[in-house]
């Protein structure tokens, strides 16, 4: 029996992994979700199977759905999207999935996580959501690496260290960055939205450290065949994280040339070129001191205590089948 699937993120979550060699490769899925191509990561090449890449429709759905306003929030215009969409590219016997983490991010869309879900299930009534969460620390820590430049402006803020990035995160009632990581509050809304049985919450870390069981709990969740999930999941891992030598150039650029785009004034293929070779370096490891860490962790206890029973209850379950 086909479904419609909704992969909400988050980011820095495998997101890239699962959209690039789980959603857009089984053979009992036809993916309308997002197809990375401009990650600030190193990354792979496009692929010309990608129905986001080769229509533009895809792009239009989610950019309406996650970036507007409400004011500008065009819902009869994603209504028919969706039906032309789910026309376009049904086939018997394989169920839809649509992904896009911006779902569940306050950064690059609209901040308002809650009014999102309510797009989403007012589109997809019946849609079975799917979120993968991650250690709040590694989570912060990969954004950082990522953008270690002031959250609260990341096109013009300055180059910070990690520390002043994290207490920044967590004092800024204005950023919604840490709301964002209450995986408890945000997991019960879909939960009231949905219902906890359409919502499959799963750990980042378990696909690192144990794929053949992630592999099968998904799988299970979405009725696809496990062993061809487990295939694609272990062939790569996606979005590499950004070279120290390509942060130490945006810094430069931030610094010395804030108002120049780079690419009209050195054109299109030597920008492209150099881009290449500064994301191909090395990534350079940051890590949090031990206090700031004690309060990330302190901060996010009891939302993650409240789901760990779950998690567990829900992992055992879905790998069963």
């Amino acid at each position: 029996m086909s479904h419609i699937y909704f992969h909400i993120g988050y980011p820095k979550s495998a997101s890239t992994t699962l959209q690039k060699q789980l959603f857009n490769k089984h053979s009992e899925l036809i993916n309308l979700g997002l197809y990375p191509t401009n990650n600030v990561g190193s990354d792979t090449t496009i692929s010309e199977f990608s129905n986001y890449t080769n229509d533009k429709n895809i792009k239009l759905f989610y950019d309406n759905l996650l970036k507007k306003n409400e004011l500008n929030y065009q819902k009869s215009s994603n209504d028919k999207l969706r039906n032309k969409l789910l026309e376009q590219y049904k086939e018997e016997n394989k169920s839809f999935i649509f992904s896009e983490e911006r779902a569940t991010s306050v950064f690059f869309t609209h901040p308002d996580i809650g009014l999102k879900a309510n797009r989403i299930k007012s589109l997809f009534p019946n849609a079975r959501i799917i979120i993968i969460v991650r250690n709040q620390i590694e989570a912060m820590t990969s954004m950082y690496a990522d953008f270690p430049f002031d959250p609260r402006s990341f096109a013009i803020g300055d180059p910070i260290d990690i520390d002043k990035w994290v207490k920044i995160v967590l004092e800024d009632d204005f950023l919604f960055y840490k709301d964002m990581l209450d995986y408890n509050s945000v997991i019960n809304y879909y939960h009231e939205l949905f219902g906890i049985e359409n919502v499959c919450v799963l750990p980042f870390e378990m696909l690192v450290k144990d794929i053949k069981n992630f592999s099968d709990a998904i799988s299970n969740f979405m009725n696809i065949n496990k062993e061809e999930t487990l295939k694609l999941l272990s062939q790569r891992h996606e979005n590499k994280r950004v070279s120290h030598r390509y942060n130490i150039a945006r810094s430069l650029r931030k610094k010395y040339m804030p108002n120049v785009s780079v690419r009209n004034f050195l054109g299109e293929k030597i920008t492209d070129k150099i881009n290449s070779f500064l994301k191909d370096g090395k990534s350079k490891k940051y890590k949090m001191s031990y206090e700031m860490e004690q309060e990330v962790y302190k901060y996010y206890k009891e939302s993650n205590s409240a789901i760990s029973e779950y998690l567990i209850s829900y992992k055992e379950n879905y790998i069963k089948g």
